[in-house]
């Protein structure tokens, strides 16, 4: 068997979305491909912008420094985070996708658990 290689240069491959926890059809991007945001029935004005347009630069102490983010969508879980921790101007999805607490943790926080700046334990 083989395997089925782009022969259009226009042919392109989207980045695949692991954490997105969505059950929907996807929104997506000006390139064609899909964002973890859901498609309405009704036609939307608000434009979504592609996590990674450009590459992140990295800063003079090592640490990357993330694009201005220019984005209009009020979310109610807040905005996503790609992997560097830059904003994404996608709305956060359910937290289906934070891993569990550790099942071996013993310590009982009657306040609850700190969570983390991508809103998981």
């Amino acid at each position: 068997s083989t395997t089925r290689q782009p022969t259009d240069p226009t042919d392109k491959i989207c980045p695949e979305l692991p954490h997105c926890g969505l059950n929907c059809v996807l929104v997506k991007d000006q390139g064609g491909c899909p964002v973890c945001a859901c498609e309405d029935s009704i036609e939307s004005d608000v434009s979504v912008v592609q996590a990674n347009v450009q590459p992140n630069e990295v800063g003079d102490d090592g640490r990357i420094v993330c694009p201005e983010l220019k984005c209009d969508l009020h979310c109610e879980r807040g905005l996503v985070m790609d992997d560097n921790d830059c904003t994404v101007c996608q709305c956060k999805p359910n937290n289906s996708w934070c891993p569990g607490i550790i099942s071996g943790c013993k310590r009982i926080c009657p306040q609850g658990y700190k969570i983390n700046k991508r809103g998981c334990l």
